[in-house]
This record gives structure tokens, C-alpha cells and sequence, in this order.
């Protein structure tokens, strides 16, 4: 790296552990665009980045990645691969010529290839392809939890194959197998969303593209109850059909996981939204005994643009917690904090949801707008939280 590079992450305070701009790039980019990775773009050499200069600045300059969309004032986020302004800026000038680019990441080296170890792996039943062309579509696949399975788990992890079309896997117990008694095709997803009866789809937690594994803090863990596993798959169309049938690994809790989360669903009902109508909806959920707010999952489709969750006291007073002020369902990940946040004993949980039916919603799928109802994407919005509370 030069040594104006060098003084440039100096005066930036960009800290030791992460002193050149090849250490920066990894943690915020490599992640997702190795060799292997879940997108079919490689940024994991200093050939890629050659290769892929144009592209990345752009996408650096219009801040659509690194896909970091949330904001966090509960405290530090796991998975976070966000960017300070003034280190997406050193990023953009080491891009503005392949002279910079190439002295700039000359020291750039793939990450190692590490997997999280586990004997419960589960493979999704049947199999669906995704279509060449479209918007996001959901379906949700059900797995047996087989006799050995763990019944308490911390976390689940999933390998996605590179060029995947799937944006989001959702997580749900089934012990009552109410989704089998309407499933229409013992080899074909179920058409619908992912909720078993009363408990929401993400109750189990979610995995994303950026955020393949889903892993609880230290101390905390899930009930997995026998019966079925249902994964709600959230797929975008990546330009050729495609077959899903993804492939997890259950993570068993250890003793020392003696906590114990369960799940809380705010969804939005009887959304109507006019041709060009943008509103807002809250709702909120009374705790009881100062829980833990562990995290949230946030769900939705095209039409569902941002969600702000707030704590708020018996006094009314309003402390925010995680935000995601432009959401883009394609990048969306769980907002799961490092270390939980204790709520205060009657704090309500709030959730904010902002709509947007215009032609500006970078997001809308027709032109003209098109009346929006509740129900699936693309067509439906079925925006949902899912509050994930500690006890």
C-alpha cells in the first residue's frame, strides 16, 4: 500500500487490526464475493478487483454495497459489513484507476474457506425452480426432524451455491404438522408463507445470502420441538430458471446455553395501499419482566420500505432500537445484536412500518402502480417483524 494510502487510513483512524485497504475490502466485500461465495462476482484477488473496478466503484458511489442497511442503537450488530462515510470514500479513490486499484490491493489474499462443523444436516423436500425472469416469490418446503436431531439448538448455518436466487430462508417449528395437512404435492413447496398456526416464519431464526450463518450469543439458545421444520425460501429471479432445494446444518445448543428465546410476530393486516399511496402502520407488543431484545428479523416484499423498532417506557418515553430506513428486500439480513439488550419492565416494543405504492419506490415492479393488498409478493406484501425476546 502507498504512503499516502497509508496516511489516509491514519487520519481516518482506521484502527491497526485493520491497517490497509485490503484488510477493509475483505471484511466489508469478500465475504460474500469469494471464489465460492453465494454471488457470481469474485472481489477475493487483486484480479477480480481489477476486473470488477468500473462495477464496484459504481456501487461503492451509490451506496448499494456493501449491503449494510441497517442501523443499530441497541448496540453492535453480528454480520455487520457496514461502511463509515469516510471509509467508503478511501474505498471509491483507491478504485479511481486501475494504477490505484492495483498498487492499493496488491496485498489482497482470499479468505480462508471455514464451515461451521455439524451432523445435523437437512436437506429441503422436492425440489422448486425459480424462473428465469419475475419478482421475489415465496414458498415455504418442509423437512421431518429426524429421531437424534437436536431439540435444542443455537444456530443454523447454510452453504449457499454461488449464483443462488435465494434472498432469505425462514425458519419456523411445525410439531403439529399443520402445514403437511395442506401441502398439495408430497415433492413440490407449498405456495404460501412459512408461519406453522401461530408461530411465525423466522421464530427459528433466518439466513440470508450476506449472512449465511445464523448463530445466537453466547449463553442463549432455541427449543426445536419434534415434528416438522418448515424454511419459508424468499427467491429473487437471476436472469436463468433454477432449481432450490437448499441444504442446512442444525448447530446443537451447548450446556452453557441455558437461555431460552422465543419469538414474537408484528404483521401488519388488511394493508390496502392506492396506486401511488406511501402510509404508515404500527404496532406494538406489551413485554412483561424486562425481557431481552436478542434481535429481529424483518420480512417483507417490494412494498415495504423501511421499519423502525423502539422501546417504549411507561412514561411514553421513546428509546430507538434498530432501524432500517431504506429497505431493500434483496439485502436484507437479521438484526441480531452481539450482546442482547435487557427492556425495561413494562417497556412496549414498537414497530414502525412505511409503505410505498409510487412510481419513486425503486423497488415497484409495475408501471403504472398497481393497488396492493396483503398477501404474497410480488404481487402482495406480506411485511412482517419478528421479535426474537430472551428470558
Amino acid at each position: 500500500m502507498g504512503t499516502i494510502a497509508a496516511s489516509i487510513l491514519v487520519a481516518l483512524g482506521v484502527g491497526a487490526a485493520e491497517s490497509s485497504l485490503s484488510a477493509l475490502w475483505s471484511r466489508t466485500c469478500v465475504s460474500c464475493h469469494a471464489a465460492r461465495g453465494p454471488t457470481i462476482v469474485d472481489l477475493s484477488t487483486p484480479a477480480g478487483v481489477l476486473r470488477h473496478r468500473g462495477l464496484s466503484r459504481a456501487l461503492l458511489l451509490d451506496r448499494t454495497m456493501p449491503p449494510s442497511i441497517s442501523h443499530s442503537h441497541a448496540g453492535p450488530l453480528s454480520g455487520e459489513h457496514g461502511l463509515t462515510p469516510d471509509e467508503r470514500a478511501l474505498l471509491v479513490q483507491a478504485l479511481s484507476t486501475r494504477e490505484e486499484t492495483a498498487k492499493a490491493f496488491a496485498d489482497l489474499t482470499p479468505l480462508p474457506q471455514t464451515a461451521v462443523k455439524s451432523e445435523h444436516r437437512l436437506v429441503g423436500r422436492g425440489s422448486w425452480t425459480v424462473p428465469e425472469r419475475g419478482g421475489m416469490q415465496v414458498r415455504t418446503m418442509l423437512i421431518p426432524i429426524e429421531v437424534g436431531a437436536p431439540n435444542r439448538i443455537r444456530g443454523i448455518s447454510w452453504q449457499p451455491e454461488p449464483g443462488t436466487p435465494i434472498r432469505m430462508l425462514s425458519f419456523a417449528a411445525d410439531p403439529a404438522r399443520l402445514l403437511r395437512m395442506i401441502e398439495t404435492a408430497p415433492d413440490e413447496p407449498l405456495q404460501c408463507m412459512g408461519n406453522a398456526g401461530a408461530v411465525p416464519s423466522g421464530a427459528l431464526g433466518a439466513l440470508t445470502r450476506t449472512m449465511p450463518s445464523f448463530m445466537l450469543p453466547d449463553g442463549w439458545a432455541m427449543d426445536l420441538p419434534p415434528g416438522d421444520l418448515a424454511i419459508e425460501v424468499a427467491a429473487e429471479p437471476a436472469g436463468r430458471a433454477m432449481p432450490v432445494r437448499p441444504t442446512i446444518q442444525l448447530i446443537p445448543a451447548r450446556a452453557s446455553d441455558s437461555r431460552t428465546i422465543h419469538a414474537v410476530a408484528l404483521m401488519p393486516s388488511g394493508l390496502e395501499l392506492a396506486p401511488g399511496a406511501c402510509e404508515e402502520r404500527v404496532l406494538d407488543h406489551a413485554t412483561h419482566g424486562s425481557p431481552h431484545l436478542v434481535g429481529a428479523i424483518v420480512k417483507g416484499g417490494a412494498f415495504l420500505r423501511s421499519v423502525a423498532i423502539d422501546a417504549v417506557g411507561p412514561t411514553g418515553a421513546v428509546r430507538p432500537l434498530l432501524s432500517v430506513p431504506d429497505l431493500r428486500m434483496a439485502f436484507i439480513q437479521p438484526l441480531l445484536l452481539k450482546t442482547p439488550l435487557q427492556l425495561g419492565d413494562g417497556d412496549i416494543v414498537r414497530a414502525t412500518f412505511g409503505f410505498d405504492n409510487s412510481i419513486a419506490n425503486p423497488q415497484q415492479p409495475y408501471d403504472p402502480p398497481r393497488p396492493v393488498v396483503t398477501g404474497m409478493p410480488p404481487e402482495g406484501e406480506d411485511a412482517t417483524v419478528v421479535l426474537l425476546l430472551g428470558t
